[in-house]
Order: C-alpha cells, then sequence, then structure tokens
C-alpha cells in the first residue's frame, strides 16, 4: 500500500492514525482490527474486531520487532 495512502487513513471511530499489517489496520487507540479482504480495507466499525489487551500487546511486540 502506497505511503500517501497510508498518511490519509484513520480510524472511523475515533479518527485516530491506523497501524498497517499485512492481514489488517489496526487501532491501538479504539483497540479495534479492520480486516482486509481481498485485497480491500473493510473500515466498518461492525466488521472489525475489538482487541483485548493480550492481544494489542503482542501486536504491539510484533510491530517493535520488526
Amino acid at each position: 500500500m502506497s505511503r500517501e495512502i497510508l498518511d490519509i487513513l484513520a480510524c472511523p471511530v475515533c479518527k485516530s492514525d491506523l497501524v498497517y499489517t499485512k492481514q489488517s489496520f489496526l487501532c491501538i487507540n479504539c483497540k479495534l482490527e479492520y480486516p482486509i479482504i481481498d485485497e480491500i480495507p473493510v473500515f466498518l466499525p461492525e466488521e472489525a474486531k475489538k482487541l483485548s489487551e493480550e492481544e494489542l500487546q503482542k501486536i504491539k511486540e510484533n510491530l517493535n520487532e520488526g
């Protein structure tokens, strides 16, 4: 995904920046994971997965490693 697109995307709920992974976009503030299905991001809050504290911590650790 291009840097220009990533720079303008925001969480539809809280308008915070999103973190891009190969499978999803993450909102650290809302603790929501927006899926990417068939290379199309799905930014519908009702389709987002609510992340637990443990899941969020693991994701943060993986991001810091990469």
